[in-house]
């Protein structure tokens, strides 16, 4: 996982600086604040430490069929919220989506019985 975070920063870098030149850089510096930095630091450890931690745990209590489909819902509650603290409003095309995903993930998680198996 630490490779896979390492890595994608520098093409994405390179990619920047080759399609706008060097003006985010120069203007990031100017433009910082504290709420952003507050935001970063938030995402960078807090978030992605106590994420690991459940995803962990869960692994640890249940099989991984069981628990990779629930990454599905990553989607669907960054939707919500973002309904809740931005007041964003869910479109026909994203309501749909979110649909799909549940059906999907009620579907998959059923069990159904076996049909034409002998026993």
């Amino acid at each position: 996982m630490v490779w896979a975070s390492l890595f994608p920063p520098l093409p994405l870098l390179a990619l920047t600086w080759l399609a706008h030149g060097n003006a985010p850089f120069v203007s990031v510096v100017s433009h910082l604040e504290w709420v952003a930095v507050f935001s970063l630091l938030f995402q960078v450890y807090v978030a992605t430490h106590f994420c690991y931690w459940g995803w962990n745990v869960l692994l640890r209590e249940y099989p991984v069929s069981k628990v990779a489909p629930l990454s599905l819902l990553i989607p669907v509650f960054g939707v919500l919220g973002s309904m809740l603290m931005l007041g964003h409003r869910v479109g026909l095309s994203e309501g749909f989506s979110m649909g799909l995903i549940l059906l999907a993930l009620g579907v998959g998680m059923l069990k159904w019985p076996r049909i034409g198996l002998a026993r």
